[in-house]
């Protein structure tokens, strides 16, 4: 047995290297903070892959960025698609180009989510991908989207890929990948000065530690939305950067929601075949024009607008009343209205029937307040099966969906 004789100075020295050790250790594993200081009246777009558009959904993320900056008025676009890669966005017939719309929203901050898809092709492809991400972002670099600036353009990485067991895929080669990837991205981050956000190691840590945190191991449920949102704003320096189930953000978020819901009627409408594409004739006003249903755009413009100046409002002050006005701009339209008086039974003289054939009249309006039947069906116990879709061909403003199938 070996004893040592420890002498203050052996002391010292001891708790010297200790402390450097820990310093060295402690500054490895911290986080890199770039703080987010938008101008007035910024337009920030998110865009990206299916992690962007889903932050719509559970945009405590978004919550966040206006509760920090109540006095700025900043104007949020979630322009996100699912399965966007760097270098794959497709896009319906006359849909417009992403340039286009972004110019469209004269987007001063641009959020790029990209890499988790991109990873799945291996680390043989990383070098395609890192020149494809520079190619991109440098693009959107020399463009002015707001008709004055170049955008300030922040970097997001994928997540981790949680491991959920069961018949799902194991994730560890993808998580192999998706650290390549990663460390990839923030290499053309940090060569083109642009700030980069790194999801993948802390998410990676966190996985397995409680409840899980995706509904598949790549696609982030509401408790994993929250969590990366609250490590977004904490790379940002946002002083408010936890969720917590308090009246005003749970208020705000409320509020965001629906303005989200309205611009995704505008951006992503379902029926764009009659919009811009191939059926838009005959709605198209004037005769020629770019796009159909004009008059119904303008006022959904105008509800958006609407919808942000109550969304800045409760960034400011916590109200109840922003929450009541809210629900009078969503639902200030009255697309249906089910027949209330009993009507003149329909001719059936104009059928041309087989002999011993004969026609009666077996539902209508008023014995079932159908809208709009686009499809019917019996099944084997003879039961009629309606799907009814008020909203076809577009959603009408002001409107709420009220689409359903009646048995």
């Amino acid at each position: 047995m070996i004893k040592i004789n420890a002498t203050p100075k052996f002391y010292f020295l001891f708790y010297t290297l200790f402390s450097f050790f820990f310093l060295l250790s402690w500054n490895r594993e911290k986080k890199t903070i770039h703080p987010f200081d938008p101008a007035q009246n910024s337009h920030i777009v998110i865009l990206g892959n299916t992690f962007a558009e889903r932050l719509q959904y559970y945009n405590y993320f978004e919550t966040f960025l206006y509760k920090n900056f109540p006095q700025r008025n900043l104007t949020v676009r979630n322009m996100g698609w699912s399965a966007d890669e760097v270098n794959l966005q497709p896009r319906p017939l006359n849909f417009g180009s992403v340039d286009e719309h972004l110019t469209e929203q004269k987007a001063d901050i641009i959020f790029a989510c990209f890499g988790l898809n991109e990873a799945f092709k291996g680390a043989d492809s990383l070098d395609s991908f890192k020149r494809q991400l520079s190619a991109l972002l440098q693009h959107m670099k020399a463009q002015r989207y707001n008709g004055a600036s170049a955008p300030e353009i922040i970097l997001v990485s994928p997540i981790a890929h949680e491991d959920l067991g069961g018949f799902l895929p194991d994730g560890s080669k993808h998580n192999e990948n998706l650290e390549l990837y990663t460390k990839g991205m923030e290499e053309i981050a940090s060569g083109l000065d642009i700030s980069f956000i790194d999801l993948y190691s802390p998410t990676k840590k966190r996985f397995g530690d409680a409840d899980s945190l995706t509904i598949n191991g790549i696609h982030l449920n509401d408790n994993g939305y929250r969590m990366v949102s609250e490590m977004m704003a904490g790379s940002l320096d946002l002083p408010v950067s936890k969720w917590t189930a308090s009246h005003d953000l749970i208020s705000l978020k409320g509020v965001i929601d629906q303005k989200n819901q309205q611009f995704f009627y505008r951006f992503r409408a379902v029926n764009g075949e009659y919009i811009y594409g191939r059926r838009k004739e005959p709605w198209v006003q004037p005769v020629g024009g770019p796009i159909s249903f004009p008059s119904e755009f303008k006022k959904l413009d105008r509800m958006i607008l609407r919808l942000d100046t109550l969304i800045w409002a409760e960034a400011k002050v916590d109200d109840t009343a922003n929450l009541l006005k809210v629900q009078s701009i969503v639902s200030e339209t009255v697309q249906y209205e089910a027949l209330k008086e009993k009507q003149p039974t329909p001719f059936t003289d104009q059928f041309v029937l087989p002999p011993g054939y004969e026609i009666n009249l077996f539902a209508s309006e008023i014995d079932f307040p159908i809208a709009n039947p686009v499809k019917i069906t019996f099944d084997p116990k003879g039961r009629l099966w309606v799907a009814s879709m008020p909203s076809y061909p577009q959603y009408l403003p002001g409107a709420p969906p009220n689409d359903k199938i009646i048995v």
